[in-house]
């Protein structure tokens, strides 16, 4: 299996994630490009058949994505009982790596209305960092496990659960843009659901990450056993 052939030497690279300040210039970019679409397109209508079907496209991709942060969520809750074989972890969060960039396929196929062009692009980045996160998450875990020095481990893991953060905001930004189109068209009954792969952001912290990877490996951490030790979902 992957997760078996891997060595932790191999991840202590220092992988590079997108620097905060450029997350925010490309979320301050899209806003920009709303509120220049909402200006310009003041008083316009879109093909309400088009944009009803565009939303309900969109909403079962979103539900298909929660489903797929449960899952995720769910297995870093039971990381202890699982670390044990990390051959089934590995294939475990293969799965929903898997799941994850079919899912950013099909959204990357969808073309939104007009008015929505800049929005739709907020939902591809979120997806996009959803699989990039299960993808990264993966060897970082398993290696980590096996490690004798965390600190490479919890900051790459760090980064991990950082993109889902950076997810959960693009996904706010994509959800309001076509709420407030489908209340100009008369369209509020087709709202979108939350979506939020991480509710507890300091669960990201490298200081939050490394405890619970020392914990993780056996250590006591400010008393708490093993088994209650996990991420916040």
């Amino acid at each position: 299996m992957y997760a078996q052939t891997r060595t932790p030497r191999f991840s202590r690279r220092r992988r590079k994630s997108p620097a905060p300040a450029i997350i925010v210039a490309v979320v301050v970019l899209l806003l920009g490009c709303w509120l220049f679409n909402l200006t310009c397109g003041r008083g316009k209508k879109e093909d309400a058949s088009s944009l009803s079907e565009y939303a309900n496209r969109v909403k079962a991709m979103v539900e298909a994505s929660n489903g797929i942060g449960q899952s995720f969520a769910s297995l870093r809750a039971t990381l202890a009982d699982l670390i044990g074989d990390t051959g089934n972890l590995g294939a475990r969060l293969e799965e929903l790596e898997g799941q994850a960039l079919d899912l950013l396929g099909q959204v990357k196929a969808v073309i939104p209305p007009r008015s929505l062009e800049s929005a739709h692009y907020a939902l591809v980045i979120c997806f996009e960092q959803r699989y990039r996160a299960l993808k990264n998450y993966r060897p970082d875990i398993i290696n980590a496990v096996s490690a004798l020095e965390l600190d490479v481990y919890a900051e790459n893991i760090s980064q991990d659960m950082l993109e889902l953060v950076y997810s959960d905001g693009n996904y706010l930004f994509f959800r309001r843009a076509l709420e407030d189109l489908l209340a100009a068209n008369n369209l509020q009954d087709l709202g979108l659901p939350d979506s939020r792969w991480l509710e507890d952001w300091e669960s990201a912290s490298v200081v939050r990450v490394r405890s619970f990877l020392q914990a993780l490996k056996g250590t006591e951490v400010h008393g708490m056993a093993l088994g209650k030790v996990t991420f916040d979902p």
